[in-house]
Order: structure tokens, then C-alpha cells, then sequence
């Protein structure tokens, strides 16, 4: 019995000792927009400074901002922050990640964890995730994007919706029809997937 117990205080202790040894770092992951936010000052400025800093404790943990393009499909976007997050996390052992998105950003990353075998560099990154936080993802779809689904049909509307930059892959995505139908057989959380 005493083998036992000292057995398991030794195996806590190894557990412990391997967290403690885990290299953290927090990925950034902003929502659609323009093309625009595949610059790294412009992704960089959408999440502002003291965002980032409160979330890095001061810069005193390893960040990424990922930029992509912001009028791209869920799958072009993924590649692109999968890209950004594998050679990071490869160059500065980083082996626990926190990802941070926003809108567009937690349809991306659940693209990312619902795909595994799509990309290479999918699995080693979901192997190294120990949460994400989404805030507002538009995970049925959004009535702002059906709205302009509705309007860029149309000759008369059409023009609206090409001048306020909404008629992209990106907004096509976040149809409700759309997310409906990748909930339904591509996305984690869904049926016939692994809950999230």
C-alpha cells in the first residue's frame, strides 16, 4: 500500500513538474474585415496595446498576432493562421498556447480544431492548445452577413453592399444557411465531431 501511495505522490509530483516546465504563449486571432488585416500593424492595432499588454501580464508572455486576410473563406484564413502559429510556436518552443479571438477569428480556429488532418500543421497546434476564448464568433451564422447576402442579389442594392466592402468570402461564411450547413458536417461541436 505504501509502494502505491508513493507511487502516485511521485507521479503527482512529475505532473506538476511538467506544467511548470510548459513554455505558454497567447495567439491572437481577429474577426473579418479587409484584406487589409493581413498586415501585422493593422491585425496588431485592431487588438490595440492595452489589450495585448493586459493579456500578456505586461509582454511578460509570449504573443502572437496573427493577420490574415479578413475577406477569405474559414479554410484560406486557417491556413494562413496555421502558418503564422506553427513556425512561432516551432521557433520559440512554445508547448501550451491560449488563443484569443474575436468574430471571424473563433470561426477560424474552430476550422483549425474541427479539421485535424487538412493541414499538416493543424494537429501539432491542437496538441499544443490548452483553451480558447472566443468572444462574439459567429457560430450560427449572423443576420448582418444574411442581410447582405439578401442585398448584394439584388441590382438596385447590390452597389451598397460592394461599397461597404461586406460581398467577401468571409461574409459569405458567416451566412446562417452557410453555418448551418458547415455545423452540420465540417465544424467541431456538431454532430458526428468531438465536442468542443
Amino acid at each position: 500500500m505504501r509502494r502505491a501511495s508513493a507511487a502516485a505522490v511521485l507521479l503527482l509530483v512529475l505532473g506538476w513538474a511538467s506544467v511548470a516546465q510548459a513554455k505558454t504563449g497567447v495567439v491572437f486571432i481577429h474577426g473579418k474585415g479587409a484584406s487589409s488585416l493581413a498586415n501585422e500593424s493593422t491585425a496588431r492595432a485592431y487588438w490595440t496595446e492595452d489589450m495585448i499588454r493586459a493579456t500578456t501580464k505586461g509582454y511578460a508572455i509570449p504573443s502572437l498576432i496573427c493577420h490574415y486576410d479578413g475577406i477569405q473563406f474559414m479554410w484560406v484564413a486557417g491556413g494562413q493562421v496555421a502558418g503564422q502559429i506553427y513556425d512561432w510556436m516551432m521557433a520559440n518552443a512554445i508547448d501550451d498556447i491560449v488563443v484569443e479571438t474575436h468574430s471571424f477569428g473563433g470561426v477560424v480556429i474552430r476550422w483549425i480544431l474541427s479539421n485535424p488532418t487538412y493541414d499538416s500543421r493543424y494537429q501539432p497546434i491542437i496538441n499544443r492548445l490548452r483553451w480558447v476564448n472566443s468572444i462574439a464568433p459567429p457560430n450560427k451564422g449572423s443576420e448582418a452577413a444574411d442581410l447582405a447576402g439578401t442585398l448584394s442579389g439584388s441590382w438596385l442594392t447590390g452597389w451598397l453592399v460592394d461599397l461597404v466592402g461586406q460581398n467577401t468570402d468571409s461574409t459569405k461564411n458567416c451566412r446562417t444557411d452557410w453555418m448551418s450547413y458547415y455545423n452540420q458536417y465540417y465544424l467541431k461541436g456538431t454532430s458526428g465531431r468531438p465536442a468542443l
